[in-house]
């Protein structure tokens, strides 16, 4: 007997291979399972590929059941009478169409999919309409693709839009390189607004092709577009390198070129730090005459600003700074005020917040904020404002103005369905309530959601992102048990981060790795996860975001668990060199983040408690307990307090008073224990 299994995983095996027996011979169905007796399967010449056995089946078929299923393969998996109908090459056999698909359907080759609101047939395995389409000739395929577009074009005449796809594919496929280069881009905007990201990049992929074999390419404006497009896909798949080659071609497809070297760069900023005092002075300049020029002006702007947030996840100031500069004033040059403006605002109060010049930090706020309201508030830019602000915000200590504006920003992101933006703006208040000690449950977080998004969207940054909060979550609570758990995840995810990804959440997932391998005594994994670390910070300027300040901080508290654990003199001394360096960085960020000098006390003060100066640590823990009151930074002023209670002297006599609000601060945030600090 032959036994002809179903395929695990691969159904339409077992069954095309159960057609072409029943078509060729004596088949019986057992146990879900074909069987043909052993002396006609023996007599049997059958194929000895899926694809050759699907083949012999079309082959049985009638000529006119073969040419509609030739022709129903060519519109696509699923497909209407009626196009089938008015595209059918033979306009004799038109008529009987209706019975060769009942036979296709009672075949359950091409069973039915829907009557209303007109009757659709599908192709039940792809693998068969692959097979087929194959199967014609490629004159025939050709004219097939042309006479369907045109159908699109007539039929849905008033309706394109929800067609372009559709007829980039089948202009594409006909070889009509100019009406598939109209097409194309079209479908890669539309596809571009439904977050289908990928599918933008492999429209314009293929426009660009097209267009390679035309007598007469776009030019100028239409790459620009092109070039636009590609860079905001690709931002939002998290490919930063690649986001940041796609705005730049842009902008010199535009004839406004980034600066392309350190040099230009600051040549450049100074002209636009002039230009900005001028605008300041003088107000707006009178609007351009040339509409083409318009144009450029407002796309170059919207470039230049997407161009800031790249900058931003690479940690580059300086070009952060010429972005917003050179965005708002190629905004402000088109003569009156548009939606760019409004993220170009908010993108200077974020960069001056980095400087920092708190003045212009709240005048930027304010005209942002004024431009929307005047402007009635347009949602893509009122988000960015509110998430941009509370970004800026962050760094400051003005906690309940940083969730406001945040859960603002997330509310419109979502209801617009802008899920880059709404990821980023999750993130970015997880983040925030984690830096001052507001620890979610994971039920109720911010961190899992973004985590589920970016990977149901296959998004590796903001994959990053969730994980690294919902791990220093879990690391501050002590849950030792559940961060194993996301360290096995990130290990992974590392090793796919190194090409276009932020280095803040590189070294916040290096932060993670290092302490769980501190903690278990891994030597080897300590080393490992110390030399990541070292060379994000030493790579790393001058901090230029609030962000930079968990990643540092943590990193700085396990090289001084790393630096304690020294026993060698020489060793040791080689290590404070580390620790010293450091705590130089977390000193520069302090002294423009108000947050980080919190931080910097803490560390400063673990610091010296283990290098035996007990004294200059109770007081510097005395100062970081004091200024997280000021800020209003629970876990800090609970680490100070548990640690103070620890390590005063016993005739201090405010020490058990310490030790009881330590506890009391981490029982609030559900933190096992109080204990952070050893005693020598």
């Amino acid at each position: 007997m032959l036994i002809i299994d179903r395929g695990e995983g691969h159904p339409y095996f077992s069954e095309e291979i159960g057609y072409a027996l029943r078509d060729a011979g004596a088949l019986t169905i057992e146990g879900g399972e074909a069987r043909m007796d052993g002396d006609e399967a023996g007599e049997l010449d059958l194929p000895d590929s899926i694809e050759g056995i699907i083949t012999s089946r079309i082959d049985r078929l009638s000529p006119q059941q073969q040419l509609a299923l030739k022709v129903a393969a060519c519109i696509g998996r699923v497909f209407s009478t009626r196009l089938l109908t008015d595209v059918y090459p033979v306009e004799r056999d038109r008529d009987h169409l209706a019975d060769e698909l009942a036979t296709l359907e009672r075949l359950d080759i091409t069973p039915s999919e829907a009557v209303e609101p007109e009757p659709l047939h599908v192709f039940k395995h792809a693998i068969t309409r692959q097979v087929a389409y194959d199967l014609m000739l490629y004159a025939q395929r050709k004219q097939l693709h042309e006479a369907i577009a045109r159908w699109y074009e007539r039929v849905h005449r008033d309706d394109l839009e929800a067609y372009y796809p559709l007829l980039a594919h089948h202009w594409r496929h006909a070889e009509d390189d100019a009406r598939a280069v109209h097409y194309l881009p079209l479908a890669a905007e539309r596809a571009l607004r439904a977050n289908a990201n990928v599918e933008v990049l492999d429209f314009l992929a293929a426009a660009r092709a097209s267009a390679s074999r035309l007598a007469d390419p776009p030019t100028g404006l239409a790459l620009a577009r092109w070039s636009i497009m590609e860079g905001a896909a690709q931002n939002a798949l998290g490919r930063l390198d690649e986001a940041r080659a796609s705005f730049e071609r842009a902008l010199s497809e535009l004839g406004f070129p980034a600066p392309a070297s350190t040099p230009a760069l600051v040549l450049s900023l100074v002209r636009e730090v002039r230009r900005q005092a001028m605008h300041r002075r003088n107000g707006l300049p009178p609007p351009p005459d040339d509409a083409e020029l318009v144009e450029r002006l407002a796309l170059a702007a919207d470039t230049v600003e997407r161009l800031f947030l790249v900058y931003f996840f690479a940690n580059d100031a300086g070009r952060m700074l010429w972005t917003t500069l050179r965005a708002t004033n190629l905004g402000e040059a088109i003569g009156e005020e548009t939606p760019i403006l409004i993220r170009s605002y908010t993108d200077i109060a974020a960069a001056m917040a980095s400087i920092p010049l708190r003045g212009q930090v709240e005048h930027y706020e304010e005209r942002a904020m004024a431009v929307a309201e005047r402007l009635g508030e347009p949602p893509h830019e009122t988000a960015w404002a509110n998430i941009g602000t509370s970004a800026a915000l962050a760094g400051t200590g003005a906690w309940a103005e940083i969730e406001r504006r945040s859960l603002d920003g997330i509310e419109t992101t979502r209801a617009i369905g802008d899920m880059r933006r709404w990821e980023e703006a999750t993130a970015n208040l997880a983040l925030i309530r984690t830096i001052y000690g507001r620890f979610d449950d994971p039920e109720d977080s911010l961190y899992i959601p973004v985590l589920e998004a970016a990977r149901k969207r296959g998004i590796k940054q903001t994959e990053g992102w969730g994980l690294c909060i919902w791990g220093m979550n879990l690391l501050y609570k002590q849950d030792f048990e559940a961060l194993d758990g996301i360290v096995r995840d990130l290990e992974p995810w590392y090793a796919e981060a190194n090409t276009g990804m932020d280095d803040i959440a590189r070294l916040e997932a290096v932060d993670l790795m290092l302490s769980t391998a501190l903690r278990r005594g891994d030597e080897a994994g300590v080393a490992r996860w110390l030399e990541e670390g070292f060379a994000i910070t030493d790579a790393q300027g001058r901090p230029s975001q609030y962000r930079v300040m968990p990643a540092l901080y943590l990193f700085t508290e396990c090289v001084i668990d790393w630096w304690r654990g020294a026993t060698d003199a020489g060793e040791r001394r080689r290590r404070e060199k580390r620790v010293r360096r450091l705590l130089r960085a977390m000193r520069t960020y302090a002294s423009i983040f108000p947050i980080g000098e919190v931080r910097l006390l803490w560390l400063r003060g673990r610091h010296a408690w283990y290098a035996g100066r007990a004294e200059e640590a109770c007081a510097l823990w005395r100062a970081c307990h004091e200024a997280a009151l000021g800020l209003d930074m629970a876990y800090d002023a609970m680490l100070a307090a548990a640690s103070l209670g620890r390590c005063l002297p016993d005739s201090a006599e405010d020490r058990s008073a310490f030790a009881d609000l330590g506890r009391e601060l981490a029982e609030e945030m559900r933190i096992p224990g109080s204990s952070f600090v050893a005693r020598p």
